[in-house]
């Protein structure tokens, strides 16, 4: 478009999402999810997969570019969504190689124009963990011979490799001090001195760590796409002004039109993600998984630039046609005494159907709240995840709740609304098009993005109801594909 922004990225591939980018000319990189690489794992599954999901979309003017092969499949939270038994990695990991060979191969004798990739997004997990400089790079022992199978496949189709980068949780990893994520914004004398390479931030540091491994196994030359973001709740340094910060100095760094010490070309980087995600997984990283979103739930821009790294003082726009509920809130009743028995239970209860990851440490809600607030908070996003349902007894906890029109937040602790219910036929493509037509769009770098990502159904409820936060089909964002200009 206007600012050179031409690429976005799903984790997931929802048709009626993938319609309203048709004709758009915006380069689309699908995934196939973890949890669906059994309908690929196979030459013939994997053609009629890349058929339905490519092949016709692309003839129907949809300009996909890149398939990813699942989500960093080496956690074993990932590979457990493939096998009963998470232990059983050997299964899960020649699946996943074997999907890689089926579908790059497909795309090959389905896709003349060789125009259209399949890769694997790879995490730290997949590296040597004692690596102290970024030259030392390598893959851990005993997934060498794996890593080297995918690395050739990767070469002979001319397809790069994609890297998760994480630097909040590197930082916090590796026990760097934190002004090593800025990119020179904050004063810091810590450096990592690597022969005549002197790296002076994270990213550049673990970036370069994967070039090291990719090398010393045999590809010198492999490009590389790299998606990166930082956490704004969750967890210690998890705020938006560090974040704020670190994407500063991220948005410099791109627009200076320099790699890193060891890949000097122009980066390819995607930042994650649009929205937060209440129903993703915790672990490995923690809390802050949920939390990095450039834009809240309702669609209210953190940030007050936009993730350009040429128009840094230009404003992300709100999006537009997003309504919430009405303006009520589940408490606890103001006197109430339970002993920590009953708190915990009905705490627990709340929890695990709700997203309380601001109250832990280093969340917004943690010590902000005492203890009743806490369960007050607890209620509140249970009730808000059940779209207010008041009929249902969303509010009731053993006779505890309340629901109040005063709104409870104190100071950073937000206690957020749901956004208005919407019936979705088909998940998120209804919603998608329901923005469509009340004109609801997100307008990000002069990009016209559909807000589709910002609800889904709830999974766990028969109803179509909308949910506070959960994203299944969410959409990455480059910052700035530099090799295009």
């Amino acid at each position: 478009m206007a600012n050179g922004v031409e690429k976005v990225k799903f984790f997931s591939n929802n048709p009626g999402v993938l319609d309203a980018f048709m004709w758009s000319n915006i380069s689309i990189m699908i995934s196939c999810p973890n949890g669906e690489i059994k309908l690929i794992d196979e030459e013939e599954k994997a053609k009629a997969w890349v058929k339905e999901n490519v092949t016709d979309l692309v003839s129907n003017g949809l300009k996909i570019t890149h398939v990813c092969i699942a989500h960093e499949p080496y956690l074993k939270a990932n590979a457990s969504s493939y096998i009963p038994d998470e232990n059983d990695e050997t299964t899960y990991v020649a699946a996943i190689i074997k999907a890689l060979e089926s579908v790059a191969k497909a795309l090959e004798g389905q896709n003349p124009k060789n125009n259209v990739k399949a890769s694997i997004p790879f995490s730290t997990e997949v590296l040597k963990p004692d690596i102290v400089k970024p030259s030392e790079g390598d893959f851990r022992e005993e997934m060498k011979d794996n890593m080297t199978q995918i690395l050739h496949t990767l070469n002979c189709s001319g397809s790069p490799f994609m890297v998760n980068l994480y630097p909040h949780f590197h930082i916090r990893e590796k026990g760097y001090p934190l002004e090593f994520a800025y990119f020179k914004e904050a004063n810091t004398n810590f450096t990592i001195k690597d022969g005549q390479n002197v790296y002076t931030n994270v990213f550049d540091a673990t970036f370069d760590t994967f070039v090291s491994a990719i090398r010393r196994n045999g590809f010198p030359n492999m490009e590389i796409i790299a998606q990166v973001g930082w956490p704004t709740d969750g967890d210690i340094h998890a705020s938006i002004p560090i974040a704020k910060t670190f994407y500063r100095g991220l948005l410099k760094k791109l627009s200076s039109n320099r790699g890193t010490p060891l890949y000097p070309s122009p980066l390819d980087v995607y930042i994650y993600s649009l929205v937060d995600e209440n129903s993703r997984p915790q672990q490995p990283r923690g809390y802050s998984e949920r939390h990095y979103g450039i834009y809240w739930y309702d669609g209210t821009p953190k940030y007050e630039y936009e993730f350009n790294p040429f128009r840094v003082n230009k404003s992300l726009e709100r999006v537009q046609g997003i309504s919430k509920m009405p303006q009520r809130w589940c408490v606890l009743k103001n006197n109430s005494k339970i002993d920590d028995q009953l708190h915990n239970k009905l705490f627990n209860f709340a929890c695990q159907k709700a997203d309380c990851s601001r109250l832990m440490y280093g969340g917004s809600c943690n010590q902000v709240l005492d203890r009743n607030g806490n369960l007050s908070y607890a209620f509140n996003m249970y009730f808000q995840t059940q779209s207010q349902n008041l009929i249902g007894g969303a509010c009731k906890f053993e006779n505890y709740g309340v629901v109040v029109d005063e709104d409870p937040s104190v100071a950073t602790c937000k206690f957020p609304l749901q956004i208005l219910s919407t019936i979705m036929v088909g998940g998120q493509a209804e919603m998608a098009t329901t923005l469509v037509t009340n004109g609801g769009r997100i307008n990000i770098m002069d990009f016209k993005l559909l807000p589709f990502s910002l609800s889904t159904t709830n999974e766990d409820d028969d109803s179509n109801d909308v949910v506070l936060q959960t994203v299944h089909y969410y959409p990455l964002l480059p910052l700035y594909n530099l090799h295009h200009i």
